[in-house]
């Protein structure tokens, strides 16, 4: 018998021999177990422990099983009973409807109670795994929810700051981080630079910072960016990789990285730091989509600042261009009223030249 979920048992009656022989029994079988003799003994057991079911005997002096199963059931609803007796007044639709997840009547096989308690031990296990599956479906449903919200919101044009900003958002929000980092590189230097909410961070280089990706590891940040893979610390304090970096700042425990990656290129890195818990694959997970959800936006902002770019020196150029055209439309009608004048100046002298041959010839 696996010792899930129902591993500690209470056998409560005031028959001795009963008592000894089921915690014999369901000790060899796996089980912890503990025994009481009446109700105001295992109330008191149950105070100071913790159980998954008790097996109880209806009759017993002062007090009977049902009654106890009520009040306990009253404060901790999650123990199960199973009742037993050898005589009872009540009837089993009863004793189920009272909370009881079972009834078994003296005398029985062992084997009998142990088929019980299997019986309930799959049905527990089969309802926690639909839970746990319900649970995960859920988490999933949300986390896709929260990626169309970030990717709905990263459409519209928006500065690489801006991009920034919310992709670190959602890092901290989905993986429960006080604090979040975000390194985008600048075309023009080819520098990263560092956003934070914060001013400083133990093994970050400090908010606004620029520098280039170092050819040895100087802090987390410049670990992830060398790599170029996703990083996950849970202990960075006891971490020999990181023994060499400065002490004398605000420690960070927990550590999770991805790069921000378009294909081979490396646009950025995020990182979130210090949740109350240890981080784990699911964490992992959710750094590494916004991190490609975050190269992404980089990339779609450098082909719009490069397509402004274009269009901006396109449309100087035909500036430019209009401007040099009505220069040379200028000097095209300068020219032509030039030619024009000069053609009049030699019509002119060839009607003088051809009146001056008249006459020449009149008098010859």
């Amino acid at each position: 018998m696996k010792r899930l979920p129902l591993h500690s048992i209470l056998v409560v009656d005031d028959e001795e021999s009963y008592r000894g022989l089921l915690k014999t029994y369901l000790e060899e079988i796996g089980f912890v177990c503990h025994t009481a003799k009446d109700a105001f003994e295992a109330d008191h057991i149950i105070q100071e422990n913790t159980f998954h079911l008790v097996v109880c005997d209806i009759v017993m002096p002062d007090k009977n099983g049902l009654d106890l199963m009520k009040e306990v059931r009253k404060e901790r609803p999650q123990i199960d009973f199973i009742l037993m007796t050898g005589f009872s007044r009540h009837d089993y639709s009863e004793i189920i409807h009272e909370g009881a997840i079972d009834f078994i009547k003296k005398p029985f096989e062992l084997k009998e109670l142990k088929a019980k308690i299997e019986r309930r031990a799959r049905e527990i296990e089969s309802s926690e795994r639909i839970q746990s599956l319900s649970n995960a479906f859920e988490k999933e449903a949300k986390l896709n929810e929260s990626f169309a919200n970030l990717s709905q919101l990263l459409l519209t044009s928006r500065t690489v700051y801006e991009i920034s900003e919310l992709v670190m958002e959602h890092a901290r929000m989905l993986t429960e981080s006080p604090i979040a980092f975000a390194d985008y590189l600048e075309p023009e230097t080819g520098h990263f630079v560092c956003r934070s909410p914060i001013s400083q961070s133990s093994q970050f280089r400090p908010e606004g910072l620029k520098g280039p990706v170092f050819e040895t590891s100087t802090s987390l940040w410049d670990w992830g960016l060398i790599h170029k893979k996703p990083w996950m610390f849970n202990s960075v304090a006891t971490d020999s990789r990181f023994s060499h970096l400065s002490s004398d700042r605000v420690p960070i425990e927990r550590f999770l990285s991805a790069p921000a990656l378009a294909g081979e290129q490396l646009l950025g890195q995020l990182a979130v730091g210090n949740a109350h818990r240890e981080y784990d694959s699911a964490d992992l997970s959710i750094i590494e989509r916004l991190a490609n959800i975050y190269a992404l936006a980089i990339k779609r902002n450098l082909l719009e600042e490069g397509l402004k770019a274009n269009n901006l020196a396109l449309k100087k150029e035909i500036e430019r261009r209009i401007i040099v055209e009505k220069e040379l439309a200028t000097a095209r009608n300068q020219l032509e009223e030039l030619l024009d004048a000069r053609t009049a100046k030699l019509n002119k002298a060839g009607e003088i030249m051809k009146r001056s041959i008249e006459v020449y010839r009149s008098i010859a």
